[in-house]
């Protein structure tokens, strides 16, 4: 009776929760769910917004002790850390010496933009950048939860004046960036690129309108 109890609970237990404990136990699941203590866009302890440069750099001297990655402080205050299998991630501080963005390297985790839906949902905006060797970047935006992606894909559409790019489920998730919640667009603009990228960025920013093709 009581084994037959404790399968009734488990069958209970709501699917996405399912989703997010499974997650968790690999790296895809811990960079997007984060912990308990910890959710995006927290970042090993570190809480955009929140978190003192000189606490930052304190918490991952402390998991350098513990094996866990490499620390560097590089110039202009720009903190890197590599993790074990050589992937790169950059923590930037404001003048009032706060930690105001976390760019990670994602590349490892075998993350694709369906992975990021299922997660947070869907992304609010989207930035169309360069087109590369055949592949073209975007970065979609999740403002009011302190998250943006970099994303790749290669279905581009060159016939026409204007190009066509097409989203689907499977592009590759490149990078996130992890920074404190806000509504304010142009805010958000400001805090993630630089002034020369603004004007090219806010020229081709377009809401996001769900899987399908985009124009640039």
């Amino acid at each position: 009776m009581k084994i037959k109890t404790v399968i009734l609970r488990i069958l209970l237990i709501p699917l996405p929760l399912i989703l997010v404990l499974t997650g968790c136990k690999d790296s895809k699941g811990t960079v997007l769910v984060g912990t308990r203590d910890c959710e995006p866009p927290c970042w090993l302890d570190i809480m955009p917004g929140v978190t003192k440069s000189g606490d930052m750099i304190e918490i991952l001297k402390k998991k350098e002790q513990a094996k866990e990655g490499f620390l560097t402080l590089l110039d202009g205050g720009i903190i890197r850390w590599q993790s074990l299998d050589g992937y790169n991630s950059y923590v930037y501080a404001s003048e009032n010496e706060v930690v105001t963005r976390i760019e990670v390297d994602l590349r490892s985790n075998s993350i694709k933009l369906d992975d990021l839906i299922t997660i947070f949902g869907e992304p609010l905006i989207l930035d169309i950048g360069k087109v590369e060797d055949g592949y073209f970047r975007s970065t979609v935006f999740y403002p009011n939860k302190g998250l943006a992606f970099v994303i790749s894909g290669d279905e581009i559409d060159i016939t026409t004046s204007d190009l066509k790019f097409l989203f689907n489920p499977d592009m590759a998730v490149l990078k996130g960036i992890f920074f404190s919640p806000m509504e304010d667009i142009f805010a958000m603009i400001n805090l993630l690129y630089s002034s020369n990228a603004k004007p090219s960025v806010l020229l081709n920013i377009q809401n996001w309108t769900g899987y399908g093709i985009y124009y640039k």
